[in-house]
């Protein structure tokens, strides 16, 4: 999650963690004295579970009556959603030295999120001082962040794929005015991929040594620290033919130091990929168009980065007809101050 300012005309201010990565959506509470971290100072916790209690991903429980009992006190989604957003009005006016506060926001969400997600997003702002003034989806959002590119086309599909969901939105644009025609998304996103990486680095380890384990089997903090660097590993593979994964302990199994070739890669997330195409293409015929009659796809999202998708998409579509990621982590927010701005 990111503040992206756009109150004024030219290049919009970012902040997030710092003023080149958005901030993680990581909270953590420590159970002893209810202290609060955010960001990455939340998620280099994830080895303490003793002391901390770690919230990685709060969008996908935000519409769940849950709640946690840490250091005395209830926590509900709400309350640890509100930490998010605290955290990004103190950063904005650390950032600043105090000249610029955020009031009022305008918040991309994903496609089909639903009322009772954006009502609890609302409330989450509220106990943070800010006011919701609308939301916007996020592949919208992202075409707005591209305006003066666009200008060209009529008929654009975004499709986004990041960590935790793919939307894709086919929007069609006349005289200035952006109709949305259709929307699709699934939840099979990077998280899954990372998960299934874990598994296969589980699966080697336990073969190595004899042992008989899998990844439901480490305890949570070393669940957690393997997907870190699993999603590394990942990330590195967009631009490297092999990648590194090297923990010293993988709780009570041993030492974990294996290497992820790209070929091996791209075959274990071959089902993933197919599936993304799929609802891409469902998304295109929804709205009456096909890979003739569409004139851009704007590929969003840290996941569009994977290079089995983009080859994929190359089989697919015109290389002219497909825009891959440039700022991929911030070009949601931009879109949306784009239109606060307006």
């Amino acid at each position: 999650i990111a503040a992206i300012d756009g109150q004024q005309v030219g290049e919009p201010h970012k902040i997030g963690e710092d003023d080149r990565h958005p901030l993680p959506s990581f909270v953590a509470i420590n159970k002893n004295t209810g202290e609060v971290k955010t960001g990455l100072d939340a998620k280099r916790t994830i080895s303490d579970s003793e002391e901390y209690q770690v919230f990685s991903s709060i969008k996908t429980v935000i519409d769940e009556d849950k709640s946690w009992e840490i250091a005395g006190k209830t926590w509900t989604q709400i309350d640890i959603a509100a930490e998010l957003f605290k955290a990004l009005k103190r950063n904005v006016k650390d950032k600043t030295g105090g000249a610029m506060e955020i009031k009022n926001a305008v918040v991309a969400v994903p496609v089909g999120f639903s009322p009772k997600k954006k009502n609890n997003v609302r409330r989450a702002a509220k106990k943070a001082g800010i006011k919701v003034t609308m939301f916007i989806s996020e592949p919208t959002s992202a075409y707005c962040s591209r305006l003066d590119q666009m200008k060209k086309y009529k008929n654009v599909a975004v499709f986004d794929w990041g960590g935790g969901t793919l939307d894709v939105a086919v929007l069609r644009i006349e005289d200035n005015v952006i109709n949305e025609l259709a929307t699709a998304g699934m939840t099979l996103a990077g998280n899954d991929i990372d998960k299934k990486i874990a598994e296969k680095i589980c699966l080697r380890v336990a073969n190595k040594t004899g042992q008989r384990f899998s990844f439901d089997d480490l305890a949570p903090e070393f669940k957690l620290r393997l997907l870190d660097l699993c999603e590394q590993a990942k990330c590195n593979l967009a631009d490297e033919d092999v990648a590194s994964i090297s923990i010293a302990k993988l709780d009570k199994y041993g030492r974990a130091l294996e290497k992820l070739d790209y070929d091996f890669f791209a075959l274990l997330i071959e089902n993933e990929v197919e599936q993304a195409i799929d609802c891409l293409l469902t998304a295109l015929s929804d709205a009456g168009m096909n890979r003739e009659s569409i004139d851009c796809i704007i590929c969003e999202g840290g996941s569009s980065r994977l290079r089995p998708l983009q080859s994929k998409l190359l089989e697919y579509f015109d290389r002219d007809k497909l825009v891959f990621p440039r700022t991929a982590m911030w070009d949601i927010g931009s879109g949306a101050a784009e239109i606060a701005f307006r």
